[in-house]
């Protein structure tokens, strides 16, 4: 019996969403109601005009044509047109494995691993190898470059990009781990070949078998050693991994230790816009809850405003509050804005203050920061008094000369002088 020619696409849902043609691609909305309902998309890659159904809510994409994979063997045309497909699939995906296979197969995994399987990292992980211990009649592995029904093993150097000796690369993966200063030693050694950096880091990324368990933020902090635009281009493909672990550090390296100062990480990524949206789209809650720090390291919230709008609406953490609060300074628009002047005048004292802070790093947020100097909550005064002091720039003249005349306090009269002397500044 045969069922439908199916895929299985090492990349996660809302990344291959990416991939799809714009007019038939998933918006932001639509992904998160797939996640809530377990719906299928009906999608098309830009370059084939072959449609097919996909699961864009898991940790690996799954597609299914509508040929069945029997038709597939033994139809000559239905074989050129579904090989055609594969090629223009394998080569939108880059490095990510695909396997063409029966939806037989399929259903005897979700038999075994449940029928939310893609959305496990054990049963993400654990797949392809029971796959290739299947009958080879039913798969094959598509980018596989021996094109041969065997397992490969975990031999990166015949995987796309990744050149490095799997030892070499597990033996830096240890230095890593060790002591900071062996960390830093490591990256050191191959700063002047970032190529090569680049390729021995991806591969202790993808080596899944292989890999330290703990090697997640140690692999991202090392990202941050590549030059631009190699750096970028990194980061963006851990945030695209198949292991919520590697995904989540590439958001938790850009968050600063201490919530003091925001976009302590601005001038480190280009692509932040890109790295932000990636994120706030993921299936994973824990790599969600990332963004908001992030958001605040990189001093840019715009592309993800609405998350963090829409995760203030429905979390209780106080912590995690605080922090989507203080992240939304990197935003500029009307509803933020609305929010945060709402926080100021009816919220908790502490959110409030969080609020302020959040508005001084914002053009449209300093008449909210000024009248909050004459405030009579104490926490949202002296946050305002931090603010002056540490974060607003290019307060209006006008605004300026009223600080400056009517700076009676000490208090004041200390922040507009930390302003001054933080802006360059003289009146």
């Amino acid at each position: 019996m045969s069922h439908s020619t199916t895929y299985i696409v090492f990349k996660p849902g809302h990344c291959f969403n990416r991939l799809i043609d714009p007019a038939f691609r998933a918006s932001a909305d639509q992904l998160a109601e797939l996640v809530e309902t377990g719906s299928l998309w009906d999608g098309r890659l830009p370059v084939s005009p072959v449609e097919f159904s996909v699961e864009l809510s898991g940790l690996v994409t799954v597609l299914w044509l509508p040929v069945k994979y029997s038709i597939f063997y033994m139809d000559a045309a239905e074989q050129k047109r579904v090989l055609e497909f594969e090629s223009k699939l394998v080569s939108s995906v880059g490095a990510a494995r695909v396997f063409r296979l029966d939806e037989l197969l399929l259903e005897r995994w979700e038999l075994l691993s449940g029928e939310d399987w893609f959305r496990s990292k054990c049963s993400v992980e654990d797949l392809s190898k029971w796959i290739v211990s299947q009958d080879t009649s039913i798969w094959l592995e598509l980018n596989n470059s021996s094109n041969e029904n065997e397992y490969q093993g975990n031999d990166e150097a015949d995987r796309p990009g990744l050149e490095t000796d799997q030892e070499e690369e597990i033996s830096f993966a240890h230095r890593l781990l060790e002591d900071p200063i062996s960390a830093a030693r490591a990256v050191a050694e191959w700063i002047d070949q970032p190529d090569v950096l680049e390729k021995m880091l991806i591969g202790i990324a993808d080596g899944i078998s292989s890999r330290p368990s703990n090697i997640a933020e140690p692999l991202a902090t090392a990202v941050l050693a590549l030059p631009v635009p190699r750096r970028d281009s990194c980061l963006l493909r851990l945030a695209e991994h198949p292991d919520e672990s590697i995904r989540a550090a590439a958001f938790r390296v850009l968050t600063p230790m201490r919530f003091a100062y925001p976009g302590e990480f601005r001038k480190l990524v280009a692509s932040a816009s890109e790295l932000l949206s990636i994120g706030s789209m993921d299936s994973s809650p824990e790599v969600r809850q990332c963004i908001a720090g992030c958001a605040f390291g990189l001093g840019q919230a715009q592309p993800v405003e609405g998350h963090l709008l829409e995760e203030l609406k429905h979390t209780t953490n106080i912590g995690y509050r605080i922090l989507c609060i203080l992240a939304l300074g990197g935003a500029n628009g009307e509803l933020s804005r609305n929010y945060l002047t709402d926080l100021i005048e009816t919220g908790p004292p502490r959110e409030g203050a969080a609020a302020v802070r959040a508005l001084a790093a914002r053009s449209d947020g300093h008449a909210a920061l000024l009248s909050s100097l004459e405030g009579k909550c104490e926490e949202v005064r002296a946050a305002a008094l931090f603010a002056l002091s540490n974060i607003v720039i290019d307060l209006k003249e006008r605004d300026l000369q009223h600080l400056m005349n009517r700076s009676s306090s000490s208090e004041l009269q200390s922040a507009v002088e930390s302003y001054l002397g933080r802006t360059e500044k003289r009146m």
